[in-house]
């Protein structure tokens, strides 16, 4: 049976107290919400009645509504990842994809149980070759580089220590998908925005299975990783954590070639803040990866950058001009890419410009479109390390919801564009006209998207972050 709380007396001394007065009347309620709250710690399932109108107020509390809540939550949230776990688990026993985590995950186990020192010697890529092919590789086959900074081995050693291939590659395809979650997350915390339950679903979605994140994860590219340190040191910039920024930019050079415009902003846009926190955070945490490194494998700096000067020679077309030089002659392609390469420039120039000295507003847009022309500036890029433009679509569509004039916009360009995103993959990879196969171009729909969203909507100063 539930108690009457009747917190009278206190009121009992307004009798006494001028009520025109607003610091006794205040002082008053205070003390008696004091008064109800202790009292509700020791009985949480209570009737109070309100001293003022006699009219008893009844407020079931119960902690055990929560409680059930939270439970059944965390039940589904467990029963998504295993549902996602046997998915992956069925797709890396039917496929031999994978190569991008086949060319990490056997050298760091070669490390382990067999004690080579060197990832990135000739004896382990011939190892690569053995398990990817059956044989050594034939020429225009990738020859199985490892091709990343050493410090990238502490992130795929869990995984390295599985033995089983199957298995190990299923993990680090749910672990890449936790990270594409984390980054929508985490985008809409930058955003300061609380979507809709259909909206999150479909920006889920995107994340999950659209073309280009799917390539992604089923190829296994550390991309995803790199793109969630960018995202985590754009948060504490936004937080002025600045120390832990630094360290996550620092965390994000595990892929140089994604990462190495958007150091480069963040720091003139830092340096123009007088935010030094963030360049000696970032500096000193680079100096002890590639420290420690060095202690385990001196020469790892050299043998690194002799894979990554060899990779674009044996790599997918992954540059505008060797794209287009599939369907145009060669001396065209090379104009063409050099016509891309300068109208980034001028953008970048231009972008990094309007960032100096400004909020952290225009540094996110800033970095959205860094980021968005990386595939457009000559720098090798591949499709997998379209995965960083992640949280860059969801502040566009963060925008277009809080358009007055089309807030269903939103959700019909996220699922347009996953439908498309798998169209254009189809249609590159058949051939069109005369026999030509348009081979890569399903690269640059989604950077040039987020280009011309960004450079249209954004005039930086409604971003939703500031």
């Amino acid at each position: 049976m539930n108690k009457i709380i009747v917190v009278q007396m206190l009121f009992r001394k307004s009798e006494k107290v001028k009520w025109g007065k607003v610091e006794n009347t205040t002082l008053l309620l205070s003390q008696a919400q004091a008064c109800v709250s202790n009292t509700l710690l020791l009985n949480p399932c209570i009737m109070i009645e309100n001293p003022l109108t006699r009219t008893p107020m009844t407020e079931k509390i119960s902690n055990q509504t929560p409680l059930k809540q939270r439970l059944l939550f965390i039940c589904l949230i467990l029963i998504a990842f295993a549902a996602l776990l046997w998915i992956n688990l069925r797709f890396s026993q039917l496929t031999n994809a994978g190569s991008d985590f086949l060319t990490r995950w056997l050298p760091v186990q070669l490390m382990v149980y067999e004690g080579v020192e060197n990832p990135y010697s000739d004896e382990v890529s011939y190892q690569i070759q053995l398990l990817r092919y059956g044989r050594a590789a034939l020429p225009g086959e990738a020859p199985g580089l490892f091709a990343y900074p050493y410090y990238i081995v502490p992130f795929i050693l869990p995984f390295a220590l599985i033995k089983d291939l199957v298995i190990a590659r299923a993990l680090w395809m749910l672990f890449l998908q936790l990270c594409h979650i984390t980054i929508i997350l985490l985008s809409l915390r930058i955003c300061r925005y609380r979507p809709t339950a259909s909206l999150l679903l479909l920006l889920l979605m995107f994340s999950l299975i659209s073309a280009d994140m799917l390539i992604a994860t089923i190829e296994g590219n550390p991309a995803s990783l790199a793109a969630l340190f960018i995202v985590l040191s754009l948060f504490f910039i936004q937080k002025e954590k600045d120390t832990v920024a630094g360290l996550m930019l620092a965390l994000a050079t595990i892929k140089p070639q994604l990462t190495v415009l958007f150091f480069i902003l963040v720091w003139l846009w830092a340096f123009s803040n007088k935010r030094w926190k963030i360049m000696t955070s970032s500096a000193i945490s680079v100096a002890i990866l590639m420290g420690v490194s060095f202690i385990f494998l001196p020469q790892w700096f050299a043998e690194f950058f002799r894979q990554v000067f060899v990779y674009p020679g044996v790599a997918q077309p992954n540059t505008p001009a060797t794209i287009f030089a599939g369907v145009l002659p060669a001396t065209v392609a090379t104009w063409i890419g050099r016509g891309f390469s300068l109208v980034s420039l001028l953008l970048l120039a231009y972008v990094w410009y309007r960032s100096y000295k400004q909020p952290f507003s225009v540094l996110s847009w800033s970095a959205g479109v860094t980021l968005a022309l990386l595939p457009f500036s000559g720098i090798a890029s591949t499709r997998t390390n379209l995965v960083v433009l992640l949280p860059f679509v969801t502040w566009l569509i963060v925008q277009l919801k809080r358009h007055p004039n089309h807030p269903q916009l939103a959700e019909s360009i996220l699922l347009g564009y996953i439908l498309l995103s798998w169209v254009f993959v189809a249609l590159t990879r058949t051939p069109l006209v005369n026999g030509i196969i348009f081979a890569y171009f399903d690269l640059l729909p989604l950077p040039l998207f987020v280009v011309i969203g960004l450079l249209v909507s954004g005039q930086f100063l409604k971003h939703p972050s500031d």
